[in-house]
This record gives structure tokens, C-alpha cells and sequence, in this order.
């Protein structure tokens, strides 16, 4: 048992067994996650070294198995854990197995339908007893690496548009089909809208709709036409034509504004379809298995952003998984999960 193949031959018979006991249950088999495994031996030779037995541990920053599976920067969504004890005479996969079996609480927690991966530890005592660790994880569907955040002083041009679009409605712009703002008209039936244009230059269409304020009605368009942003910094608005009846251009105008714009580096992996929403609006599709970089920028604004990650289910939809929020002024980025 002292031999590190003989223990990584245990520890690998007892995940085989506990998963032959999931199969035979209709359950689906564990992945071997090399990481858990060598956090679960260390916990086990911990437990060895420091005379304990149990989940929680005296050493700082280990102290439950959550924080020992994730040390060096490693991710779940959830992590579970198994402890035993055997005799090195009696110490084999199926007695372990059967010791685990044998107890509602063990039993329970590796058979939970959740559980993704799995990595076991053993280590002998020297009293010849045999300790054994088992872990238990939810891959995470997203992960990051640490984001970075830079703040500059840019400028970029604004469309100003002031309409009337009656009394109860709302209107909307949408930049290159991507929603950008939106304002609800006064009393007068008159909404404004800043629409700020991406800084490089470029022609952009500009698009507005309406719809009744409070609803989840589809926008309805209503108005449209090309921002020239040029390379001298100057630009130049085209209306198209075809306007609804009822649609009044009171007010259409370029601006150019200055101020400062937050940019957020993040990489990281997908190990699943998902999507980046950045303040509500698809950012980018992410390929299962594939490695992403993604910079969105902010304009200092006083408010604050959100970027979500979250799996696809179509259609633009998503379950979320993980978020980070990014103060407007700043730049001071969090963790939500």
C-alpha cells in the first residue's frame, strides 16, 4: 500500500465501483477528474499526518472540501465528499464500496444524478489502517480566467434623436440590429434618445422602433438610417426614407462626446454551448470545448453593467451560470454567481 501505483490501483477500483453502482441504478457514470483525485489524496494523507477524520480540516485555506477542491484556481459548481477507514487487511475497492453502500448519508451522496466528476484518494496510516477520499463535482459549464479592466479616455459621436411617437409608447434604437437604449415619451408624446456609435469608423445602421410602454410587444420599426462615422473623427447622418405616418423627426443630429470608456479582457473555456450576454444583449456565441476571448467596453456612465454567461437553449435563450457586474464609473468588477 505504500507504493503510489498500488494506492492509484485502489483509488481507481473504488471510482469503478461506485460507478458500477450508479449504472446498475440508471445513473449516468462519473468522469475521472485527475485534480480531485490528487486533492483527495492529500486530504487523506492530511488526515493521516494531523490525526483527524473528518470533512472539515485544521489546515488554513483547506478547510472544506469545496475550498480543497477549487485551491490553485480550479472551478466547480458544487463538490461533495466521502470519507472511510478500513483495515490495510480488509482495504479493497468492493469492501469500501460496501462500506459507503451500507450507510444512508455516503449512499445518498454518491448517488446523487447531479454529480459530474470524480477523483479518489488513499493513504496509509501508520497504524495500518487505510484512509480513503472520495470527491465528488459539478463541472462548471464557464470558466474564466482572471478578467482585466483598463479604463480610457476615448471619443465617440452620439445620435441624437428627438420624435414624437405618441402618447403611451416607447422608443427604441437598435445599432446594426443590436439593441442599444431606449425612452418612454412624455406627455406630449415626444421620447429622446442618445444613441451612442461604436468608435471606429464606419457606416452603421441605425434603426427605431415603438412599441406600447410596458409590454413585451415586439418593437415595430418606424424609422431608420445610415450613421457615417469617418476616420477624422467627423460623421454624417443619412435618413432613409418610408417613415410611419404617424412618425415625427423632430430633432436628428450627430454630437461628438468625449469621456471615458471601461474595457474588460476575459478569456476562458466553454465546456459547453453558451452564450456572453453584456447588458442584455448577445455579445457572442461560445463553442462547447473551445477557448474564447472576448473584450466588451463600457462607457463610464455612472450605472452599472452586467455580463452574463449562461447555456444555450435556443433562440437566444440561456440558463445562466456564472455573472460578473462592472461598476460604470470604476471599472470595479464582482463575481455574482
Amino acid at each position: 500500500m505504500s507504493d503510489s501505483a498500488t494506492r492509484h490501483e485502489l483509488a481507481r477500483a473504488i471510482h469503478d465501483g461506485i460507478n458500477a453502482v450508479r449504472i446498475d441504478a440508471g445513473f449516468a457514470a462519473l468522469c475521472w477528474d485527475e485534480h480531485l483525485a490528487q486533492v483527495a489524496e492529500q486530504h487523506s494523507l492530511a488526515m493521516v499526518e494531523h490525526q483527524f477524520f473528518s470533512h472539515y480540516s485544521p489546515l488554513t485555506g483547506l478547510e472544506t472540501p469545496s475550498d480543497r477542491a477549487t485551491v490553485g484556481g480550479r472551478e466547480y459548481e458544487a463538490v461533495g465528499e466521502n470519507l472511510a477507514r478500513l483495515d490495510a487487511e480488509s482495504a479493497t475497492a468492493p469492501v469500501f464500496v460496501d462500506k459507503w453502500l451500507k450507510s444512508p448519508g455516503h449512499r445518498d451522496n454518491f448517488m446523487k444524478p447531479l454529480w459530474e466528476r470524480s477523483g479518489v484518494g488513499v493513504h496509509l496510516a501508520p497504524d495500518r489502517s487505510v484512509m480513503a477520499t472520495q470527491l465528488f463535482a459539478i463541472a462548471p459549464k464557464v470558466t474564466l480566467n482572471r478578467p482585466k479592466v483598463t479604463i480610457q479616455e476615448r471619443c465617440w459621436t452620439e445620435l441624437h434623436m428627438t420624435a414624437k411617437v405618441g402618447l403611451g409608447n416607447e422608443l427604441c434604437a437598435f445599432v446594426r440590429n443590436e439593441f442599444v437604449t431606449s425612452a418612454i415619451a412624455d406627455r406630449a408624446g415626444v421620447a429622446r434618445l442618445e444613441i451612442a456609435l461604436p468608435t471606429e469608423p464606419g457606416r452603421y445602421h441605425v434603426g427605431l422602433g415603438r412599441r406600447l410602454r410596458d409590454t413585451q410587444n415586439s418593437w415595430i420599426g418606424i424609422y431608420e438610417g445610415i450613421a457615417e462615422v469617418r476616420k477624422d473623427a467627423t460623421a454624417v447622418w443619412h435618413p432613409a426614407s418610408g417613415a410611419h405616418d404617424d412618425f415625427l423627426a423632430l430633432e436628428e443630429r450627430l454630437f461628438l462626446a468625449t469621456g471615458s470608456v471601461i474595457h474588460l479582457e476575459l478569456s476562458g473555456l466553454a465546456t459547453q454551448d453558451a452564450l456572453c450576454v453584456v447588458d442584455g444583449a448577445v455579445h457572442a456565441k461560445l463553442e462547447a470545448g473551445h477557448t474564447f476571448a472576448l473584450a466588451p467596453s463600457f462607457r463610464t456612465d455612472g450605472g452599472a453593467h452586467t455580463v452574463d454567461f449562461g447555456i444555450a437553449c435556443g433562440d437566444g435563450q440561456y440558463t445562466p451560470c456564472r455573472r460578473l457586474e462592472i461598476d460604470g464609473v470604476t471599472g470595479y468588477l464582482r463575481s455574482v454567481k
